[in-house]
């Protein structure tokens, strides 16, 4: 594929509609799960997901702030090249919300619990 800018990439992973969100468990153990993408992706280097705040990955998060992303687009079984990208950072809890309704989207309403 050779080398892509960072909007290149960003363009791309639209397409992956999860991702894996891996952070570190009050043990320092690695602990992976799936979020949705939602299609939010401008790539200046900050990904918005959602949880419940009584999570645990916000717990995790709480706890130890450095987190990994990872994303795969299997595609190369449509004959198209497949992308994986892996991302680590810092993560920050948002509970604004104005920021959150900045990046809600209506296909999350399927997944959403209303408190």
């Amino acid at each position: 594929m050779g080398t892509l800018t960072l909007p290149e990439i960003a363009k791309k992973m639209r397409d992956i509609d999860f991702a894996m969100l891996l952070t570190h468990t009050e043990n320092g153990q690695i602990a992976g799960r799936p979020m949705s993408n939602n299609r939010d992706v401008e790539y200046d280097g900050d990904s918005f997901y959602f949880t419940w705040d009584k999570s645990r990955v916000v717990n995790d998060i709480e706890r130890d702030s450095q987190v990994a992303l990872s994303f795969q687009a299997n595609t190369s079984l449509l004959g198209k090249p497949g992308l994986m990208v892996a991302v680590e950072g810092t993560a920050e809890l948002i509970r604004d919300q104005f920021a959150f309704e900045d990046h809600w989207n209506s296909d999350l309403d399927a997944g959403s619990r209303k408190a």
